[in-house]
């Protein structure tokens, strides 16, 4: 890949030597969709899934209900 070659070069900038070593870590993360069927290059479902959730989190907040915002992350439904 194109990319694995940018980021096995010796570069001078400690800022950019710290960049791609980063790429470098999650580089088999970012492309496993391609190599494993059934997973979505995109996390449109899974943000869809926790948006209720997150919804209804911030309306308890909002009403003053903190305790039990913090009790409803702890046991979030599915």
């Amino acid at each position: 890949m194109e990319i694995l070659r940018w980021v096995g070069r010796p570069y001078e900038s400690v800022e950019l030597r710290g960049f791609t070593a980063k790429v470098n870590y999650i580089i088999d993360y970012w492309f496993s969709f391609l190599a494993m069927s059934g997973i979505e290059p995109t996390s449109n479902r899974t943000e869809r899934a926790l948006l209720k959730h997150v919804v209804q989190r911030k309306i308890m907040y909002i009403f003053g209900n903190r305790k039990s915002t913090g009790k409803y992350e702890k046991v979030l439904p599915c």
